[in-house]
């Protein structure tokens, strides 16, 4: 067909979809999201579709927002690099939300974009662009292989077809993916948006109530913390939260608590909220998990390891926090827990504490080196390279840390006990004409 005859095909094509009720887009429209730091907590594709998508028929934002959640709420993703992730995160929206075509009048057929099945010798138009094929092929090349081995991913995804015409034109199907990766004129790449994986600095402010503590923290799953977040977030986010609920935990604290309690208290709370980050191999994986050291390195050097680099491939776990840590706390605050506890059940020590969701007994503050679950993987993912019932199991060692007291003078010169009406803090503490008031840091005043 000469380019003339195209054209008259394309203008006939045109007239007929404009006046066709069944024309499956003209009842949709183009729309955005919303951004802000709200939104972003509970839709990972905020930030990254910066541009306006279609929303088809009988489909709402909501929806669209729980698909990108579901896609994107995977653990191991979390595991990887940042690089990764974000390539991840716009191979995903691309495929959710599909950019609107420049100048797009969804009652005008003439203003679609017929590309797509013009290859195919079809006269149809989509009001959409296609995504580029880079936004597939950037997944591929920056996650490490053992991802891809274990979600499927592979390069036949990126050149697969896909019906964009919503079950209209079934004899043939376009490429999913704009093989010309002209983002300027043809397809689109979403934008890479700043994301965190299982670990971050600490922020040290002011308002980080763990200032001087803690210097590198590892990231709880946001929806450990709200069920409707998505698990994939902006740096500082999660940590933000957990800031926000241990500063309101923290106004319950009487202002008349000695110093020594005060810091043994916060260090408390500290370590609870925020375990650190370890790196282990999954070579080291394969020993916790039951075999030999002769056994896994074997399996590391098959073809299959060497492809998934198990020698040098890495995942973080949790290293909790020393035992003394809370027996410290017990101890210096002994006199006042029951005031504590009373105005905050969640200040009362537990020393023997369980990790909440692990299965091998993990302890909130160890004595020794323990061992701890991974990760949560889905269902029926188990590594190729062993029997399906190998339990991937990590050691959180090397050690238990011990934080001494001078890390801790950041956090401490920031507080200053006071006492109620009738009561001081008194200059020589250990004066024998002191009426102290036991477990406080207050005296009774001189009258």
């Amino acid at each position: 067909m000469n380019g003339f005859g195209y054209l008259l095909m394309l203008l006939l094509a045109a007239l007929l979809n404009s006046s066709s009720a069944t024309y499956p887009f003209s009842s949709g429209r183009c729309t955005t999201l919303a951004v802000s730091s709200s939104a972003r907590l509970v839709n990972p594709c905020v930030g990254a579709v910066n541009y306006a998508y279609y929303l088809p028929p009988g489909v709402t934002p909501s929806i669209l927002e729980k698909r990108a959640r579901n896609a994107l709420n995977n653990t191991m993703l979390l595991q990887m690099s940042t690089t990764c992730i974000q390539s991840v995160v716009q191979w995903t929206c691309a495929k959710i939300y599909l950019k609107c075509f420049p100048k797009i009048d969804l009652t005008n057929a003439t203003s679609y974009n017929y590309a797509p099945y013009k290859a195919l010798s079809q006269v149809y138009g989509i009001p959409f662009q296609r995504p580029c094929l880079s936004t597939c092929q950037s997944v591929g090349t920056n996650c490490a292989k053992i991802y891809l081995s274990l979600t499927g991913f592979s390069a036949s995804l990126c050149t697969a077809t896909y019906d964009y015409s919503y079950g209209d034109i079934t004899a043939v199907k376009p490429m999913r993916y704009d093989a010309s990766n002209d983002a300027v004129n043809k397809c689109f790449v979403p934008q890479a948006t700043p994301v965190v994986g299982m670990s971050e600095a600490y922020s040290v402010s002011s308002t980080s109530p763990c200032s001087g503590f803690i210097d590198t923290i590892l990231i709880p799953t946001a929806n450990k913390l709200n069920v409707n977040f998505t698990i994939i977030q902006a740096p500082g986010t999660i940590q933000k939260v957990i800031n926000t609920q241990m500063t309101t935990q923290f106004a319950t604290i009487p202002a008349f608590v000695p110093t020594s309690c005060y810091k043994a208290l916060i260090r408390y709370q500290c370590s609870i909220y925020f375990p650190k980050p370890k790196k282990h191999t999954l070579l080291q994986a394969l020993i916790y998990g039951g075999l030999t050291s002769v056994q896994a390195t074997t399996v590391a050097a098959t073809t299959l390891g060497t492809q998934l680099a198990l020698s040098s491939s890495s995942f973080i776990v949790p290293e909790f926090h020393a035992l003394s840590i809370c027996q410290d706390y017990a101890t210096k605050c002994a006199k006042l827990l029951p005031q504590l506890v009373a105005r905050n059940p969640a200040l009362a020590p537990n020393c023997s504490a369980l990790v909440s969701g692990t299965t091998y007994g993990t302890r909130q503050f160890p004595t020794t080196n323990q061992t701890v679950n991974l990760l949560s993987v889905a269902t029926g993912v188990t590594l190729p390279t062993g029997p399906p019932s190998l339990t991937f199991r990590f050691k959180s060692g090397p050690a238990p840390i011990y934080y001494n007291e001078t890390q801790l003078a950041p956090l401490v010169s920031s507080y200053s006990p006071s006492c109620p009406k009738g009561f001081v803090i008194p200059e020589h503490p250990n004066h024998a004409n002191n009426v102290d008031v036991t477990g406080t840091a207050c005296a009774m005043a001189c009258m």
